[in-house]
C-alpha cells in the first residue's frame, strides 16, 4: 500500500498505481483528505474494489457514445455540429485515455489518465 504525503495545502494524498501508459510511464490515481487515516482508506478501499470496476476508453469512443446516447434528444443541427467538432477541433485529444467507475455514485464523472509525473 502507498503511504500519505502532506500537501503544502495540508491535506493529505496518497497515489495508487493502476498501470501503464503506451509510452510505458506510469498511470497513477490521487486520493485526498484532510487526514493521514482517511487518505489511506480511500487508497485501500480503491485497491479492493475500485480496481476491479474501471472501465477505461477514449475521448473519442467517450464523445462518439455521448453523440449517440443523444441522437434522439438533440436536434439534426446540434448533432452535426457535434461532429464536426470531433473532427475538425477535437483531433489531438481523441487517442487521451479516460477511465470510469462502473459503480461510481455519479457515473457523469471521468478522470483523463495521464502519466505521473512523481
Amino acid at each position: 500500500m502507498a503511504k500519505a504525503k502532506k500537501l503544502p495545502s495540508a491535506n493529505w494524498r496518497v497515489q495508487v498505481f493502476i498501470g501503464k501508459d503506451a509510452n510505458g510511464k506510469n498511470i497513477m490515481k490521487s486520493f485526498c483528505a484532510p487526514t493521514h487515516k482517511e487518505a489511506e482508506k480511500l487508497a485501500a478501499e480503491f485497491e479492493l474494489t475500485g480496481k476491479k470496476n474501471l472501465k477505461r476508453f477514449t475521448v473519442g469512443q467517450a464523445f462518439d457514445g455521448y453523440m449517440a446516447l443523444k441522437r434522439n434528444v438533440l436536434s439534426p443541427s446540434t448533432i452535426h455540429g457535434y461532429g464536426i467538432i470531433r473532427r475538425n477541433r477535437l483531433q489531438s485529444l481523441m487517442p487521451l485515455v479516460i477511465m470510469r467507475s462502473i459503480s461510481s455514485k455519479n457515473p457523469s464523472i471521468f478522470e483523463i489518465l495521464l502519466p505521473s509525473i512523481m
